[in-house]
């Protein structure tokens, strides 16, 4: 780890992430929060997921080929400018639900450009072998961040200082569109460098081209795709389970934010050491099944609270923020290593688009089943979805192609640290 921070133009991305995440972690409760509070139905926080999502959902895979087109630091500086504008035409608008949602719907225009330049500079940066390691440093980071935004958030909350909290979003994507500037000594030479320009065209058909030609990321797609659809339904129901179920006050839901933040913490820690010891795809699958069965264990959580409080609340938070954390390093380092190079932002764009359409059927689903059946019941539903998942996936075809890749990238590693040590 401190290797890779030795690197500077790693260094100012990561302190670029450290302080837009922050922003993030506090604006995002901030926005639920006041959509809570703005509409008694518990379908609002559909429409808050949904307006964050929906960009991605349909421009993502069409962000792709510019991405891969252009200058990767000007995109993420552009993005971050652009978005700090957005947050800062939230604060006459914090009383407009309506208003809101366009500006949420607006800022996700400038994520859609940003997250997949990132995905591409990182390897430029680090170089491929150091990927995983890159990968891991960067989600214990955002869910450090998402442990202090809402701690921080929540206290903020309490003085009902709205304004200070977007200010400081604000303020958070500018200093980090600052250390992009100071990003250097980036690879610009790839595989595919050398090829005449494409048309937009070309290039939008050859990011599909490659996804979908190589087994090894078609067998990750169709695992993840069914699984975005639960995570919507879990993502549309977490929220409002605290904040209409068990009605946990505003600096509560702050720290429970926070809990889940130090799950994650903990999984993102534990994962960069598991996934040298165990296959990425075995660490998957374990993960979402983990997740799933955490996600059932609200049944009984709502007779526990009614007995113990909010320390079970507390507990179960917690440990879902560790088996959240425990899936995303080995499937963004699967994608980032099976991705080519030159295609790597398009890659990104495509994956995120198609999961993100997953995930907003499954935030319509879960809102239709918290409406109809109730919030307790949808998130349960939502978890025995994700452990029949698991457990079907390997039966699949494509399932051993992923395990051959995975085998064969572990060997790969095996030899590398062997002929190092020697």
């Amino acid at each position: 780890m401190l290797a890779l921070l030795r690197n500077r133009s790693y260094l100012n991305l990561w302190l670029a992430q450290i302080v837009s995440q922050l922003g993030d972690g506090i604006t995002k409760l901030l926005i639920v929060y006041l959509a809570t509070h703005l509409s008694d139905n518990p379908i609002v926080i559909s429409f808050v997921i949904l307006s964050q999502i929906i960009p991605s959902t349909i421009f993502g895979s069409f962000a792709g080929p510019l991405v891969d087109r252009f200058s990767k630091k000007t995109i993420m500086f552009s993005s971050d400018i652009y978005r700090a504008v957005i947050v800062l035409l939230m604060i006459p608008s914090q009383n407009s639900l309506t208003l809101l949602l366009i500006l949420i719907f607006l800022e996700g225009i400038g994520s859609l450009f940003f997250d997949p330049a990132r995905s591409a500079i990182v390897p430029r940066i680090v170089g491929k072998e150091n990927v995983t390691k890159a990968i891991s440093i960067s989600q214990a980071t955002a869910t450090a961040m998402r442990m202090i935004g809402p701690a921080i958030g929540g206290v903020l909350i309490g003085f009902h200082d709205f304004t200070a909290i977007f200010s400081i979003t604000v303020v958070t994507y500018l200093i980090s569109a600052v250390f992009i500037i100071f990003i250097t000594n980036v690879q610009t030479k790839s595989q595919g460098s050398n090829k005449p320009k494409e048309s937009y065209i070309e290039s939008y058909k050859e990011g599909f081209r490659v996804l979908f030609n190589n087994q090894g990321l078609l067998a990750v797609i169709l695992l993840l795709l069914p699984t975005m659809l639960v995570v919507g339904i879990i993502n549309t129901n977490m929220d409002a389970v605290l904040l209409y179920t068990f009605k946990v006050p505003p600096a509560h839901f702050g720290f429970l934010e926070t809990s889940f933040g130090i799950g994650s913490l903990f999984g993102a820690i534990a994962a960069s050491y598991l996934i040298s010891k165990l296959l990425p795809h075995k660490m998957m699958l374990g993960s979402l099944c983990a997740i799933g069965v955490i996600c059932l264990l609200i049944l009984p959580l709502e007779s526990l609270h009614a007995m113990l409080g909010l320390p079970p609340i507390y507990g179960w938070i917690l440990i879902l923020g560790i088996a959240c954390a425990l899936i995303n390093v080995p499937l963004g380092s699967l994608f980032i290593t099976l991705t080519p190079d030159h295609a790597r932002g398009r890659g990104a764009a495509i994956f995120g688009s198609l999961a993100n359409t997953m995930t907003v059927i499954g935030v319509l689903l879960g809102g239709t089943l918290a409406s109809t059946i109730g919030i307790v019941y949808s998130l349960a539903i939502g978890g025995a979805l994700l452990v029949v998942v698991t457990l079907l996936f390997p039966m699949l075809k494509y399932y051993q192609a992923l395990k051959n890749i995975n085998q064969y990238q572990g060997t790969e590693t095996n030899s590398s640290e062997t002929a190092s040590s020697a």
